[in-house]
C-alpha cells in the first residue's frame, strides 16, 4: 500500500506537467512545420531517418550506458568527451561487449528493484540514473556522434556515492582510527584533484579544431552499423 501512495504521488507530480507539455507542442504545430505532428508520427520519423530498429537502439543504449559509468568513476582510463563516435549494435550477438553490457544493464535494474526495502537509498540512486536516462536515450536514435548525457542522472549516482562515504566513515570513525581517518582523506583528496586534472585537460582540448580533429582521428572503420545521416 505504501509503494502504491508513493507512485500515485510520484504521478500526480509528473502526469500534469508532462500533458501540459504535450498540449503546448500539439499547439505550436503549423503548416509550414518541418516535422509531422504528434510526438508518437515525430519518434517513429527518428527512426526512420536513422534506420535502425528500436532493437539496435536499446542494445546500443546499453554499451553507451556502461561508457558513461566508466567516464563518471573511472574518467582516466575513459576520458570525458562531449561528443563520442559509435557503432550501433545491430543483436544481443554483435559483440561480446553487446552482450555484456546488455546483461550488465538487467543485473542492474534487477539489483535496483531487490534493494527497495533493504537499502532505499542505493535503489534510488540506480533506478533514477536509468529512468532519467532513458527517454533522450532512445527518443532520438542517432549515434555517430552523441552528446555526453548522464548530467541530471549523475545525481542518482552521486546519492550512492555520498552513501558509501558517509557508511566507510562511520565505520572507521567507530573504531577509532585517526592514522585510517587521514589515509581516507588523502585518498579522497587525491581523486578529487585527479578527476579535477583530467576535466583541465580535456577542457583545454575544446577549441574548434581540436574538438573536432580529435573526434575525426578516432572515428571507426566504415560499417553497415554506422549511422549514414
Amino acid at each position: 500500500a505504501g509503494t502504491l501512495r508513493r507512485a500515485a504521488l510520484v504521478a500526480l507530480v509528473t502526469i500534469p506537467p508532462f500533458l501540459g507539455y504535450l498540449t503546448i507542442t500539439d499547439s505550436l504545430y503549423t503548416a509550414e512545420s518541418t516535422h509531422p505532428r504528434g510526438t508518437l508520427n515525430r519518434l517513429l520519423e527518428h527512426y526512420e531517418i536513422s534506420g535502425f530498429p528500436p532493437s539496435a537502439v536499446l542494445l546500443t543504449e546499453c554499451r553507451v550506458l556502461f561508457l558513461y559509468l566508466g567516464t563518471i568513476f573511472a574518467p582516466w582510463a575513459v576520458p570525458p568527451q562531449l561528443l563520442r563516435v559509435m557503432t550501433v549494435s545491430p543483436s544481443l550477438w554483435d559483440s561480446v561487449e553487446t552482450t555484456a553490457a546488455f546483461l550488465g544493464v538487467v543485473t542492474l535494474l534487477l539489483a535496483g528493484c531487490a534493494l527497495i526495502r533493504r537499502q532505499p537509498l542505493v535503489s534510488f540512486g540506480i533506478l533514477f540514473f536509468f529512468l532519467t536516462l532513458a527517454p533522450e536515450s532512445t527518443l532520438i536514435p542517432q549515434y555517430l556522434f552523441f552528446g555526453y548525457r548522464p548530467i541530471l542522472p549523475m545525481a542518482g549516482l552521486l546519492g550512492i556515492v555520498g552513501y558509501g562515504l558517509v557508511s566507510v566513515w562511520r565505520w572507521v570513525e567507530g573504531r577509532g582510527m585517526a592514522s585510517l581517518q587521514f589515509v581516507c582523506i588523502l585518498f579522497a583528496g587525491l581523486v578529487i584533484g585527479g578527476v579535477g586534472s583530467i576535466t583541465w585537460r580535456q577542457a583545454l582540448k575544446w577549441e574548434p579544431l581540436q574538438f573536432w580533429r580529435e573526434i575525426f582521428e578516432r572515428l571507426p572503420p566504415a560499417s553497415a552499423n554506422m549511422e549514414i545521416q
